[in-house]
């Protein structure tokens, strides 16, 4: 069989698949406004930029039918996954970068439509934000084959100066978009063992 993957935008790619041992095809993908597999819309976007690049998790059954699909979107800023990994014979992990629906500081409060919820307003969603030094965050979430989350991890990388004190994205970027990008894995994949330990390398540079 072959399906079709299309959309209104340019950014509209699977990015990273894995089949089980029954031959279904779990794919990862961005994609933006009018995206759609064999004419099945993939992104309800009410509320949201239509450049702006999200996400979408989708399982096809071994004859090719569409099973499922997940998407996440922020109505300002882009989403974006990047790897998925099967664990064991009934789970697999995704990585990804989202914005989460809060300000702290920058400006950019935005609604979030995570999964299967639209998330809005300037609260403490799905993660506290004691913290945070930003709204941008890695996410690893586990799903079971059904689509359902197992559980998800929420991750912000942190930096010490030469004294051990933590250092703000807003003292490291001189730009917004370096001061997010300083506190996030972008672009990297990651390893993960039989014991659902995960491995992450990144390559960052002295700000």
């Amino acid at each position: 069989w072959v399906k079709t993957y299309s959309g209104q935008g340019e950014t509209h790619e699977v990015i990273s698949s894995f089949a089980d041992n029954d031959g279904n095809l779990y794919i990862l993908g961005h994609f933006t406004r009018g995206a759609q597999i064999n004419g099945v819309d993939l992104l309800p976007l009410p509320n949201a930029n239509p450049n702006n690049t999200s996400i979408v998790i989708a399982k096809l059954t071994a004859d090719g039918n569409l099973a499922w699909h997940k998407s996440i979107y922020s109505s300002r800023t882009s989403s974006y996954g990047y790897c998925m990994k099967p664990i064991g014979s009934n789970r697999f992990i995704v990585m990804a970068i989202v914005s989460l629906p809060y300000d702290h500081g920058y400006g950019e409060l935005n609604d979030l439509y995570y999964l299967d919820t639209l998330l809005t307003g300037n609260d403490n969603y799905l993660v506290s934000f004691d913290s945070c030094t930003s709204n941008t965050k890695n996410v690893f979430i586990t799903f079971d084959y059904n689509g359902n989350v197992v559980e998800q991890h929420f991750v912000e990388l942190g930096y010490l100066d030469n004294f051990g004190q933590p250092i703000t994205p807003r003292v490291l970027g001189r730009s917004n978009s370096e001061k997010l990008s300083t506190s996030v894995l972008s672009n990297e994949l990651f390893g993960i063992d039989n014991s659902g330990h995960i491995y992450v390398a990144r390559t960052t540079v002295d700000l």
